[in-house]
């Protein structure tokens, strides 16, 4: 992943990153066959223009613990957990090129990683499970942050108090909390293909204290 995102210099990757989008990759391949196709009606800057006609996006997955959180910590077998983070891993990823793709963000910040981790969960256990999130997080025994969770790492270039701290992981905490509960009361509705995809599009045009909002049910998903 160092060499393919940050062009093998020394950066440090940590232990939680299990997957990178690499964006930008001009594959000549399919401008050779694009060219093809449009004859003399070839415009090098009319392609220029339109760089999903000769760009990929590869998604980078390894096959580690996802969020470096280890399988007895969940109560699962390691070869088990693995396999469930391959499919969190995949899920996350393509839920970033999804809100990239057709909302025209990706953002590395919580309400992003929220929502990625949230696709992923889904995929992996056929439900939102809060305690699964609070764990990547470093919240698994909250309020306390067990070092080494993800949360600072979308944090470190942000300066917060104590107290602005302790909001974030309240928030976290209670939006986790209302997912969880909002898939057990309308299971059907929320998992379906078509759920899925509705909740998606949802929690992309809110944010963290909404759905920590004790209204969040009725005033986000509609729900009764």
């Amino acid at each position: 992943m160092r060499v393919l995102s940050y062009r093998n210099e020394p950066v440090p990757i940590p232990a939680s990153m299990g997957a990178c989008m690499i964006r930008g990759y001009n594959n000549w391949d399919r401008v050779a066959k694009y060219k093809q196709r449009q004859a003399e009606n070839f415009d090098f800057n009319q392609m220029k223009a339109h760089k999903e006609l000769y760009q990929d996006v590869f998604l980078i997955l390894s096959d580690n613990e996802y969020s470096g959180v280890p399988a007895e910590r969940l109560g699962l077998a390691e070869d088990e957990w693995r396999r469930l983070s391959k499919v969190i891993r995949r899920e996350h990823e393509a839920t970033h090129y999804f809100t990239l793709r057709f909302l025209g963000s990706a953002r590395n910040h919580l309400l992003d990683e929220f929502i990625a981790d949230y696709m992923g969960i889904v995929a992996a256990a056929d439900k939102y499970r809060a305690d699964w999130f609070l764990t990547f997080m470093g919240l698994e025994d909250y309020p306390a942050f067990r070092p080494g969770g993800r949360l600072t790492k979308y944090l470190k270039n942000v300066e917060i108090s104590e107290q602005a701290f302790e909001l974030i992981k309240t928030y976290l905490k209670q939006a986790a909390d209302n997912l969880e509960i909002i898939g057990e009361r309308y299971f059907n509705q929320v998992y379906s293909a078509q759920g899925k995809y509705e909740i998606l599009v949802r929690l992309s045009k809110t944010n963290l204290i909404e759905l920590a909002a004790e209204d969040a049910e009725k005033k986000i998903f509609g729900y009764p």
